[in-house]
C-alpha cells in the first residue's frame, strides 16, 4: 500500500477523542464545552460526508489512538464513517499520538479500512500501514521524512495584533516590525526549504484555527489555504468548532463559506503547474538546515520572506553548483566552513563577480579588508571581480542579517516589487523554458482588502493574465524602469499574475 500523491487532506474532528478537547482555552476549566462535545458526536455521522461531494478533499485525517481510555470507543464510532467514506472513494489516515502498542494500533487501523497512520517522527517501526511522519516545524529530522510528511507548530497566517497575538474574529490591526512594515505571520518559507532539502517529498502543514466563540471569517480560511498552496505545499484543512457546528446544522452561511474554501483549493489544483515553477531571486541561502544550524537558518528564510526579499535555497549537503549558477550572492549561514570542493566552487563564484556573505572569513590569505560607511560590523574582502563579506563576531541577529544581505545585493536586483503593499506579499515562480512567470499576491489583512497595489517585475513582458478565484482577465502591461509594471485591483485575499516574457 502506497501514498496517493493526489490526496487532498482535511482534519475530520469527531468522536470521543475530539469531544474531550477544549474548544476554547480556559473554557470550563479546560474541559470541552457541551456544544463542542455535541459537534464532535455529530461529525461521526456518515451523512456529513456529503460535504466532500464536488470538492477536492478526498483524504480525511481522523483521531485514531492517544493511548488513553477513549481509544476503543473512538475506533468503534469511526467504523461506519470509514466504511461509508471508502464507498465514496475517500481515504482515511489515522492520527496517532500513543507511544506504545503501535503494532496493535496499526493492525486495528488496517482492519478498519485506514490507508495510513500519522505518527510522530521519525518513524522507525515497521507496521501494517504506511506511516506519515509528523514533526515540529522547528525540529525536523530531514533525513527521515516519509513520502508524505507533516509539520506542525505553524502560525495562523495574517497581520499580527499588538503584543504578537491575533484575536480570532476581531478586526486585525498590524503593528510595525523593526522595518516599520506591518508584522505579518506566514508559513510560506517552509515549502521552498522542504522542496530543496527533500525534493520529491510531499509536505502537508498542520495549522490549527485560533479559538473563537463564533465562525472565523471565511477569508481567514482561504488565506491559510492560499499561504500554503502558493508556496508549494498543502494545508490540512481544519475548521473551528463553530463552523463545524454550523455545517452540521446546514446553515446557509456556513455552507456558503465551505463552498468558497473548497473553491480556493480547487483553484490551486487547476493551476498545479505553478507549484513546479522554480523559485527566483538574486540571493541563495546556503545551510544544512539541521540540528544546531536549523534555528538560525530557518529564521533567516522566515524573515527574508517577511521583508519581501526574493531568495532561493540550497542545502549544502547536496551539490551546490546548480543552486548558485547565475546568482549574484550566496549567504552562507552556518559556522561550519565549506568542504574543499565547495570552497573551490565558491572562490570561482567570487572571482567571476559574485558575493559571498559569511560568518567567518575562509578566503585566500593576505587579502586586506575594508569597510563601507553605510554597513556596520562587516569586513569586505575584495577578490578579483567579486567580494567576500564577513560579519564581525559572526551572525547573531537574523533580522539584521537579512536586512544587510538585501542591501548588499541591492534592491535594483529585485526580481519583483510591490508598491503600496501594506500587508500584502507575493510569491514568484518562473518557468524559464516556457518564458513564463507567475506572481501570486496574498493579502494578510483579509478580509479587509488592500488597494492601490502596483506590481513591478524586472523584465519586459508581452502579455499578462490576472487570475482570481473563478475569474481571469487580461492585465495591461506598462514598461517601466527596465521592466514592466501592472496596476492591480483591490485584493481581498489572493490573486495571481501570469506573465509571458517578451522574446
Amino acid at each position: 500500500m502506497s501514498f496517493n500523491p493526489k490526496w487532498a487532506p482535511m482534519r475530520w474532528r469527531c468522536g470521543p477523542i475530539a469531544a474531550a478537547q477544549p474548544s476554547t482555552p480556559g473554557e470550563s476549566g479546560g474541559r470541552a464545552s457541551v456544544g463542542s462535545r455535541k459537534t464532535a458526536e455529530q461529525w461521526t455521522d456518515p451523512a456529513l460526508l456529503h460535504l466532500l461531494d464536488e470538492t477536492p478533499f478526498n483524504c480525511l485525517i481522523v483521531d485514531w489512538a492517544t493511548g488513553g481510555e477513549a481509544d476503543a470507543a473512538q475506533q468503534k464510532v469511526l467504523l461506519p464513517l470509514i466504511a461509508a467514506g471508502r464507498r465514496k472513494g475517500i481515504s482515511f489516515v489515522g492520527r496517532v499520538t500513543a507511544k506504545e502498542g503501535l503494532s496493535e494500533i496499526s493492525s486495528a487501523g488496517h482492519a478498519a479500512g485506514l490507508e495510513a497512520l500519522l505518527l510522530p517522527g521519525p518513524v522507525t517501526t515497521t507496521l501494517d500501514l504506511p506511516a506519515i511522519a509528523l514533526f515540529s516545524r522547528d525540529n525536523v529530522d530531514w533525513d527521515h521524512v516519509t513520502g508524505i510528511f507533516v509539520l506542525n507548530g505553524n502560525v495562523w497566517p495574517g497581520a499580527a495584533m499588538p503584543g504578537g497575538a491575533r484575536r480570532a474574529g476581531a478586526p486585525d490591526t498590524a503593528p510595525a516590525g523593526p522595518t516599520q512594515d506591518p508584522w505579518v505571520d506566514s508559513n510560506g518559507w517552509v515549502a521552498p526549504l522542504a522542496r530543496c532539502v527533500v525534493p520529491g517529498k510531499t509536505l502537508w502543514l498542520e495549522v490549527d484555527p485560533p479559538p473563537s466563540a463564533k465562525m472565523l471569517p471565511l477569508e481567514k480560511y482561504c488565506l491559510t489555504a492560499a499561504d500554503a498552496r502558493a508556496s508549494g505545499c498543502r494545508w490540512i484543512i481544519d475548521l473551528d468548532e463553530p463552523m463545524r457546528a454550523a455545517l452540521a446544522a446546514h446553515t446557509p452561511e456556513a455552507t456558503a463559506a465551505w463552498n468558497r474554501i473548497a473553491a480556493m483549493d480547487a483553484f490551486f489544483d487547476k493551476h498545479s503547474q505553478w507549484a513546479a515553477y522554480d523559485s527566483v531571486g538574486a540571493l541563495t541561502v546556503v545551510s544544512d538546515f539541521r540540528r544546531d544550524n536549523s534555528a538560525m537558518s530557518n529564521e533567516v528564510l522566515h524573515l527574508l520572506q517577511r521583508q519581501r526579499a526574493p531568495f532561493t535555497v540550497a542545502d549544502r549537503t547536496r551539490p551546490l553548483a546548480p543552486r548558485i549558477a547565475g546568482k549574484l550572492a550566496v549567504l552562507w549561514v552556518d559556522d561550519t566552513q565549506p568542504s574543499a570542493g565547495q570552497h573551490r566552487l565558491l572562490m570561482e563564484f567570487v572571482e567571476q563577480g559574485g558575493m559571498v556573505i559569511a560568518p567567518k572569513y575562509w578566503g585566500p590569505k593576505g587579502i586586506a579588508s575594508r569597510q563601507y560607511d553605510w554597513l556596520f560590523d562587516y569586513d569586505i574582502y575584495p577578490l578579483d571581480k567579486g567580494r567576500i563579506v564577513v560579519a564581525t563576531g559572526g551572525f547573531t541577529d537574523p533580522f539584521q542579517l537579512d536586512r544587510d544581505a538585501h542591501l548588499l545585493v541591492g534592491h535594483e536586483h529585485d526580481v519583483c516589487r510591490l508598491f503600496n503593499p501594506g500587508t500584502a506579499s507575493c510569491v514568484v515562480g518562473s518557468e524559464i523554458a516556457a518564458r513564463k512567470e507567475v506572481v501570486q499576491v496574498l493579502n494578510y489583512n483579509a478580509p479587509q482588502p488592500v488597494d492601490y497595489l502596483t506590481l513591478w517585475i524586472h523584465h519586459a513582458a508581452s502579455a499578462a493574465t490576472l487570475w482570481s478565484i473563478g475569474n481571469s482577465s487580461p492585465l495591461k502591461c506598462f514598461p517601466q524602469s527596465g521592466g514592466t509594471s501592472f496596476d492591480l485591483p483591490p485584493v481581498a485575499v489572493y490573486c495571481a499574475v501570469e506573465i509571458e516574457r517578451q522574446s
